[in-house]
């Protein structure tokens, strides 16, 4: 990127900065003391930082400085210390923690895009965090999870007698976000008809709950999420053009599991010390031969799915040593094994003392309990929810209750 000043003749008090790719001749915008009047110096830090953040070699160094000096709509920028963790550090990661550092300066929507359980709230979390929208509060909306007759309501409000049942005024999750941060999870379940509307709040930053002509101003930064490829959904007429430009102003893609090999140690032994923390047991360790198996397997369900592995492992290992059995793994097949990067044999943990059965399975007896019943009020005691958390079929998870006494 090259960023070059116009010849200044006195009085003049134009600037203009120029993006160059190879390739491709400069685009530049000539800013002038007229346009810097009608606009404000906020708003055009914010479109000047949209344009930089496009380009790689923005320094982290100049990152820090915005930051610092405030240079984004709306004013100062504040620093926030209760980031979510984000586990890992292989190359694909540390370019997702590079652009969430680099796309948190400005008040631009970010698409982030990503198979399921690839951990993309919690990237827009992090974004939020960092943002100057952090002291606010961080909505989530599942467009996928809500039925189509209420997502309108869902997302605007309405007033009362607006319809049948509308008994008083409600609020909308768009105009809940005041402040922080709307992300909308699957973004390209949002049914067409509203596409627009959403769009108009996007560009007038303004919403009318159902029925109401009364604009509501809202200032909430978005951030948005989709599973699925949304040029097919332009291409099938699913998703309005205009909007999906709206969105897709800088993006960040969450790479599966299957391309962060080189994590998935880190990750499991992360997951294990933080299960047994929840369940107040003794900390499992993981022999090497079940980290090799883990690491060839494919991971269809990402994050998710190593998560649910681990709470099961966890849960339900005889012993404080997990191996391949208590995560349901087989060994690596030959054609797994080429094509999983190899590492230097590890050697395995020492083994324990001999183990005094009786008690070890009091402990697990007692480990297990915890772990249902915290499972259970985590999910209003919905069997099938808490049994899917733990990554139990719903007939274990009733004869585990069964045993212990567990009413639901």
């Amino acid at each position: 990127m090259a960023a070059s000043r116009t010849d200044r003749t006195p009085g003049s008090g134009n600037w203009s900065p120029s993006v160059t790719e190879p390739g491709r001749a400069a685009d530049s915008t000539v800013i002038s003391k007229g346009l810097l009047t009608s606009l404000g110096t906020a708003k055009l830090a914010n479109i000047v930082l949209e344009a930089c953040l496009r380009h790689e070699d923005v320094s982290e160094n100049a990152l820090d400085a915005i930051a610092k000096s405030g240079l984004r709509a709306g004013g100062p920028g504040q620093g926030h210390a209760g980031e979510p963790l984000m586990v890992g550090n292989c190359e694909a990661m540390k370019k997702v923690l590079r652009a969430i550092r680099r796309l948190a300066v400005t008040d631009a929507p970010v698409l982030i895009t990503g198979e399921s359980g690839t951990g993309k709230e919690l990237t827009a979390l992090a974004i939020h965090e960092r943002s100057r929208y952090s002291e606010g509060p961080f909505v989530t909306v599942n467009c996928g999870g809500l039925p189509a007759s209420l997502i309108a309501t869902e997302l605007f409000g309405h007033e009362k007698g607006a319809f049948t049942g509308a008994g008083g005024r409600r609020t909308g999750h768009i105009e809940a976000a005041e402040g922080g941060t709307l992300f909308l999870d699957e973004v390209g379940d949002l049914p067409l008809e509203l596409q627009g509307n959403f769009l108009r709040f996007l560009e007038e930053k303004t919403i009318e709950r159902v029925g109401s002509i009364k604009p509501i101003k809202v200032d909430a930064r978005i951030l948005a999420a989709t599973n699925v490829d949304l040029e097919e959904a332009l291409a099938a007429g699913r998703f309005r053009r205009d909007l999906f430009f709206r969105l897709d102003v800088l993006r960040i893609r969450m790479p599966p599991l299957r391309e962060r090999r080189d994590d998935i140690e880190i990750l499991t032994r992360y997951f294990i010390q933080q299960t047994c923390q929840e369940m107040n047991c003794a900390e499992r360790q993981v022999v090497g031969r079940a980290i090799d198996a883990l690491k060839s397997h494919a991971w269809p369900g990402n994050i998710r799915e190593l998560i649910s592995k681990v709470r099961r492992a966890v849960v339900m290992a005889e012993g404080e040593m997990l191996d391949m059995a208590d995560f349901e793994l087989d060994y690596p097949s030959a054609a797994d094994a080429a094509a999983t990067p190899q590492s230097p044999p590890r050697p395995e943990p020492e083994p324990a003392p001999a183990p005094d059965t009786a008690g070890l399975s009091a402990v697990r007896a007692d480990a297990e309990q915890r772990a249902i019943v915290g499972a259970l009020e985590r999910n209003h005691y919905n069997v099938s929810a808490a049994a899917n958390e733990l990554g139990v079929s719903r007939t274990t998870m009733y004869k585990r209750m069964s045993g212990y006494g567990i009413e639901h």
